[in-house]
């Protein structure tokens, strides 16, 4: 994908909506998103991300903290892609979530936006 097609400029929006500063670590990651999973799985992810906002959000894993706007869309994605999707955005190896705090439908609806839902993970919801 180039950088001026529509998922490019959706996650830029995206970002800043969510209050990733430009050049962090998750703006950066964000963008590659768009590069990877295209306009549909972005928007999937971003409703999903919007809904868990304003049902109270997420927090982290250790339940220290809240994630951020970013970090809980950050983390849906993380949660629905496949391994070979995951190392691509995240750039490293990274294993499935041990923990989902992603719905099971959500996971559904993003596979589905990916085209591949056939793939779609069998864990239990939170």
């Amino acid at each position: 994908m180039l950088p001026n097609d529509d998922a490019y400029r959706f996650a830029l929006e995206l970002a800043d909506t969510l209050g990733e500063r430009a050049g962090s670590q998750g703006h950066k990651t964000m963008l590659r998103a768009a590069r990877v999973l295209g306009l549909p799985a972005l928007r999937v992810a971003a409703r999903e991300t919007l809904r868990l906002i304003d049902a109270g959000g997420l927090s982290t894993l250790d339940k220290t903290r809240p994630r951020t706007a970013g970090g809980i869309f950050l983390r849906l994605i993380r949660e629905a892609c496949d391994d070979e999707t995951r190392r691509r955005i995240f750039g490293k190896r990274l294993d499935a979530p041990g923990a989902y705090q992603s719905s099971a439908a959500f996971r559904e609806r993003f596979a589905a936006a990916c085209g591949r839902a056939e793939e779609v993970s069998s864990h239990a919801s939170v």
